[in-house]
Order: structure tokens, then C-alpha cells, then sequence
């Protein structure tokens, strides 16, 4: 909010009217933004919940979690990978990461999923072999 030419209590609203799962496009309508301020408001926002969240959630204890990979395509030819950490029995993220599908990317997200569980949950995958091979690379066995 600092460089914001918004004052801070319409830009809280508009993500509170995305956080009840409001689209881009009728959150810009409600609030009269611009459709390009409701993403730029999301990342500013995400940006500043991930130190917080880093800090906050240490040593949970869930019986399980489940890795999750989800794509979007944003143009004809451009994917986009969201990388999810649920634990199971609840709707808690540990961790969400975007990137390409790779084993680096699932080897850093379950790196943070070894940094926030105590102890190492019973993980669940879809298949992915690159999900085996990462977990080898972080915690040293399957």
C-alpha cells in the first residue's frame, strides 16, 4: 500500500470479495477497477501473506497430505502449474506453489511440507514419478 494510489479500505474489500470466490472480472465490475488491478491486488497480497505464513505455521501435526498439480492455460500455448500441499481432514494449504512441472518444483514444495509437519505425514500423490524421485531427493527414502 505504500506506492498504492488506492486508499487501503477499498483495496481490503475487493480481496475480500475474491477470498468468497469472487471472479476477476465481476470483482473489477463491483469495485469499478480496472480487470489488470484485481491480479495486481492478489499478488501484492500473496506476497505480503507468505513471510507471516512461513513464520505462523511450524510443526503441524495432520495425519496425512495430499500433493496436488493443477494447470491452466492461459494462452493457446502457455501453461501455467499450481503445486498444492492439503492436509488431509481439513481444508488447510501448507503450502501453494506456482511453476512448471518439474521434479524441482515438487522437491520444493515438499521441502516445505517436511519444514511445517511434525512428524512426516503419510503423503499422497497422483502418480507423478517426478513426486517419487522428489521425495527421495528431500528426505532421502520412500
Amino acid at each position: 500500500m505504500a506506492r498504492s494510489t488506492r486508499s487501503e479500505a477499498p483495496v481490503q474489500q475487493l480481496l475480500h470479495g475474491q477470498r468468497w470466490g469472487g471472479c476477476d472480472a465481476g470483482t473489477a465490475a463491483i469495485w469499478a477497477v480496472a480487470l489488470t488491478t484485481v491480479p495486481r491486488c492478489q499478488q501484492g497480497a500473496a506476497r505480503r501473506a507468505e513471510m507471516p505464513h512461513a513464520h505462523v505455521v511450524r510443526d503441524v501435526v495432520v495425519p496425512g497430505v495430499q500433493l496436488e498439480e493443477a494447470h491452466a492455460k492461459l494462452r493457446p500455448q502457455h501453461v501455467e502449474w499450481v503445486h498444492t500441499a492439503l492436509a488431509l481432514g481439513s481444508w488447510f494449504l501448507l503450502w501453494v506453489d506456482c511453476g512448471p512441472r518439474t521434479q524441482a518444483t515438487a522437491a520444493a514444495l515438499l521441502a516445505q511440507v517436511v519444514a511445517r509437519t511434525r512428524p512426516l505425514p503419510l503423503l499422497l500423490t497422483d502418480g507423478w514419478k517426478a513426486s517419487t524421485a522428489a521425495l527421495c531427493q528431500v528426505v532421502g527414502r520412500v
